[in-house]
């Protein structure tokens, strides 16, 4: 596969706390339960080569064995001029992020150039309770957008923040316009209670 990762595995990053289910990277096997230091992952992240064979798949070992200790380690390249070191970074801190400086590092991504990263860090926030990510989603649900990095067949980025509002809001609309009527109404009501959003 090389280059390419199976749709499911960038969606399991970033909803991987919502009641949606996605399949696991499938080149990589099933990610080893060994823990790597910060430094190793931040190496990790540094090396990235998509045009590589096989990078794609370590890259998913790496965010399975990365703990919350590698979120500062990869801060700077949350901002990094190459998007391939970005979207490893991103990748790897969107699984990992707990804390809430590790969630202000995640959040720095709202704001990347590149539309597709920015709904992978709106995707993981959304299910930590960062209402500032709902607005993104719903943006995001436009038909001709991007596509997911490194999805396998290309999958719209568009599908991830639906799927990701469905999962933490409970409500289900049949198109953007819907969308976006209901959260100009809702956003200012909009809550987190611990496992979804409600409107208060």
């Amino acid at each position: 596969m090389g280059k390419r990762v199976v749709v499911g595995a960038v969606a399991a990053v970033v909803v991987v706390a919502a009641a949606v289910a996605f399949l696991l990277l499938r080149s990589a096997g099933s990610p080893a339960p060994a823990h790597m230091s910060a430094g190793e992952v931040k190496a990790a992240v540094a090396a990235f080569d998509p045009g590589r064979l096989g990078a794609v798949g370590e890259l998913n070992r790496v965010a399975w064995q990365a703990g919350p200790d590698a979120v500062p380690a990869l801060a700077p390249f949350i901002g990094d001029p190459d998007p391939n070191r970005r979207f490893a970074a991103l990748y790897v801190v969107a699984r990992v992020a707990r804390a809430r400086t590790d969630l202000d590092v995640l959040a720095r991504a709202l704001t990347d150039p590149v539309p597709a990263y920015r709904v992978i860090a709106a995707g993981s926030l959304a299910g930590k309770g960062e209402v500032r990510s709902l607005g993104i989603l719903v943006d995001a649900l436009d038909p001709g957008g991007p596509t997911l990095p490194y999805s396998d067949p290309p999958r719209p980025a568009a599908d991830l923040a639906r799927e990701a509002l469905e999962a933490y809001t409970g409500q289900k609309f049949p198109d953007a316009t819907a969308w976006k009527g209901w959260w100009g109404s809702a956003k200012d009501q909009v809550r987190w209670d611990g496992k979804r959003y409600v409107v208060r």
